[in-house]
């Protein structure tokens, strides 16, 4: 059994990315810690969630190609391509894995698969989690 240690961050599409950023950063007071096109990492305390550009009406049938909106769930270095392995054998489709180097926010090992209804999942060896 995977066990994983916490939510390393999550997504949420929006329509409009930059009134959703007004929203989190100035009635929230959310910090960005990163801008990318068509997604913004923000932070909370020592929480992180990112909002991303929905191309239309939010779908959850995501293409294995559209990794921007997913979950990511930490787990322990050591036992990661366990876990990668697991998920195979399981007959899961872990569609796309890369290795992230700093100083990149959540960088490390990561596995990409879709859970029962379509939802893109991640694990994550995270390489930096005081960033």
């Amino acid at each position: 059994m995977i066990k994983t240690k916490g939510v390393v961050h999550f997504s949420l599409p929006v329509t409009d990315i930059q009134r959703s950023l007004a929203f989190y950063r100035d009635i929230l007071g959310m910090e960005v810690s990163e801008e990318r096109e068509m997604m913004i990492f923000l932070r909370t305390g020592n929480d992180h969630f990112m909002i991303t550009q929905a191309p239309g009406p939010v779908n959850v049938g995501q293409k294995d190609t559209d990794t921007a909106c997913h979950q990511a769930f930490w787990v322990d270095g050591d036992k990661y391509d366990d876990y990668v392995q697991e998920l195979k054998d399981k007959g899961i489709n872990v569609f796309f894995e890369e290795d992230r180097p700093p100083p990149a926010n959540f960088s490390g090992r990561r596995a990409y698969f879709h859970d029962p209804d379509m939802h893109i999942l991640e694990i994550i060896d995270w390489g930096n989690p005081t960033k």
